[in-house]
């Protein structure tokens, strides 16, 4: 009897022991999987989100979409500016946009504004200079471009969204206005 209760103690011991190995085994499979994929599953997210979200490109897609050109009938020759082939044209507000953004805004807000964008314009004159790059300033509401091929295109700088900012013409594709923000973004894409 002493001999069955040690064989039977012996298996029940050696069961035990091949049981905790199992529940092992089991346990950190079962962790490497579930730390695996959700550490799979972000870095595949990471990387589309990447590429879903390529702020150059997406801005110059929106840029060159934009509908800032006009035909010659719709253009006033007294407020035209004309420019060359290849040029950055700085537009800034004229005494009438002035004077509507002052009424929605109120004067102390646009004078924030305007400070902040004689700031930036500072900053995207510096680095178009620093490229020998033809620009220009106007407050004209129309921009009219000669390009290389002969053909004239006309902006409509009303259709820009903001009063401050820069258009960009290589003389071969169709004009596109830029943030004076993003300019070093966007001469990058008027400088290929």
């Amino acid at each position: 009897m002493k001999n069955l209760i040690f064989i039977f103690s012996m298996l029940l011991i050696l069961s035990c022991k091949d049981d905790k190995r199992t529940t092992k085994n089991h346990i950190e499979k079962k962790t490497e999987k579930v730390d695996s994929k959700p550490e799979k599953k972000r870095e595949k997210e990471e990387k589309k989100e990447q590429e879903k979200f390529n702020p150059i490109k997406e801005n110059l897609e929106r840029i060159k979409k934009e509908k800032i050109l006009v035909n010659k009938t719709s253009v006033d020759l007294n407020d035209l500016f004309i420019a060359n082939e290849k040029s950055i044209i700085s537009v800034y507000p004229n005494e009438t946009e002035i004077e509507k953004m002052k009424e929605e805004i109120g004067e102390e807000d646009f004078y924030t504004v305007a400070d902040d964008a004689n700031n930036y314009s500072y900053e995207a004159d510096i680095f178009i200079k620093s490229r020998s790059m033809k620009s220009y300033s106007t407050d004209k509401r129309f921009i009219q471009f000669v390009m290389k091929d002969g053909d004239t295109v006309y902006v409509d700088t009303d259709k820009i969204e903001s009063k401050w900012v820069m258009v960009l013409c290589d003389g071969y594709d169709k004009p596109y206005s830029s943030s004076l923000i993003d300019i070093e973004m966007n001469f990058e894409e008027l400088d290929e």
